[in-house]
């Protein structure tokens, strides 16, 4: 059990919820409006496609230095300058659509969004008691999905409009997420200065060397949990790209393109925190598997239909899915986390989310283009009922009790 008080542990913890949701609106709004900016820019699926993979290969290098810095430099300021980053990538966006400034402020975008999901989760597994951790990742995933379902819907109706409040409104909550990190969560005592911990990651840390060390010692689960939330990122990344798309391609209205969009999240509100006490219930393996076949079958889905509103239930489905999904994985990786330096262990996890995030949008694009949307859908969601069934063989039960 660790030693915190319980006030303050719920006192942190609101404001990292808080702060999660804020983050939900805002990602969600950039989710939906830059796929559209990028496709009134370059115009073509698989030119997108390789745009929106580049910044992910360049998180996959920042991902484990990102890490060891916050955990240096302190979580709280650097949440508070991912938020200042994600105000200056919106005005960019909003300000200058020429190809090379739009790839250039999506790099800026990448970075910030890593700086705040780092910390934000190294602070979540320091806090979360051991005995409740499926609790408190699911209220945790259920409000940062909450937020990334209003998001879309809120960008959608702008969009609709032919309004550019979309990403002003981005803009907001990202200034928001400012004030919150510097009101409400606790100050550094020892955080050193930017500069300092900037070189302590080449000269003392050897960042590259020592995260991998600990991706080692976290054993065979550690390593298959990693691969999965590669392939949680890969679906959130693969959907990101091609939902819009697909949904242009069918001449859908913006509103309606927002509601299908928001469908991929909404079931989280009440999934997460339902998945979460089955996790805690020693359910973890159940929950995975159920995750992974609900987002094969609703991908699967996405390929045989064009009716706006089965694509609205198929991206429901896939909520779903991934709520029970992430909601297990968040949990068995927080109980491995116990034994690691967590914002190393933080880093590993988006280390393996920024690949996904990699391959996802190359691979849609690149599939789309040679054999069209709806066989890219179908060919992604056989490839993720192969995932599940070589999941069905991994014992997480055994492990989890010697972790």
């Amino acid at each position: 059990m660790r030693a915190l008080h319980h006030h303050a542990i719920y006192e942190r913890f609101h404001a990292l919820v808080a702060l999660n949701f804020l983050f939900g609106i805002v990602y969600g709004i950039f989710s939906l409006s830059l796929p559209i900016l990028a496709e009134s820019i370059f115009g073509n699926v698989v030119v997108i496609g390789f745009v929106f993979a580049l910044p992910a290969l360049f998180g996959i290098v920042l991902d484990i230095p990102l890490g060891a810095f916050a955990n240096r430099f302190g979580r709280r300021r650097t949440i508070f300058y991912a938020g200042l980053l994600l105000c200056l990538s919106a005005f960019f966006f909003l300000q200058f659509h020429h190809p090379l400034i739009f790839l250039l402020t999506l790099l800026f975008y990448e970075v910030a969004g890593q700086a705040c999901i780092i910390p934000a989760d190294a602070e979540l597994m320091a806090l979360s008691p051991r005995t409740r951790s499926g609790k408190f990742n699911g209220l945790y995933e259920a409000f940062h999905n909450l937020g990334y379902t209003i998001g879309p819907l809120i960008a959608g109706i702008l969009l609709a409009a032919k309004s550019p409040g979309a990403l002003w409104f981005a803009f907001g909550g990202a200034a928001c997420m400012m004030l919150i990190s510097a009101l409400l969560l606790p100050k550094e005592r020892m955080g050193k200065s930017f500069r300092s911990s900037v070189e302590a990651l080449w000269r003392r840390d050897k960042v590259f060397r020592s995260g991998f060390r600990e991706f080692r010692t976290l054993g065979f689960l550690g390593s298959y949990l990693a691969f999965l939330f590669f392939v949680s990122a890969l679906h959130w990344g693969f959907n990101s790209i091609l939902e819009p798309l697909y949904a242009i391609k069918l001449g859908l209205p913006n509103t309606v393109l927002g509601l299908i969009f928001a469908g991929f999240t909404l079931p989280f509100i009440v999934v997460s925190i339902v998945a979460g006490q089955f996790v805690d219930h020693g359910k973890t393996k159940r929950v995975t598997l159920a995750g992974l076949f609900f987002m094969a079958i609703s991908t699967c889905g996405f390929g045989i239909t064009q009716e706006p509103i089965m694509l609205f239930l198929f991206s429901l489905l896939h909520g779903i899915g991934q709520a029970l999904f992430l909601t297990a994985l968040m949990s068995m990786f927080d109980i491995l986390s116990a034994y690691h330096t967590k914002e190393r262990i933080s880093g590993i996890k988006i280390f393996a989310e920024s690949a996904g995030y990699f391959v996802g949008p190359l691979m849609a694009g690149l599939a789309a283009g040679f054999i069209g949307f709806s066989s890219t859908f179908v060919t992604l969601g056989l490839l993720t009922l192969v995932f599940a069934g070589v999941t069905l063989f991994v014992n997480f039960e055994t492990q989890n009790k010697t972790a």
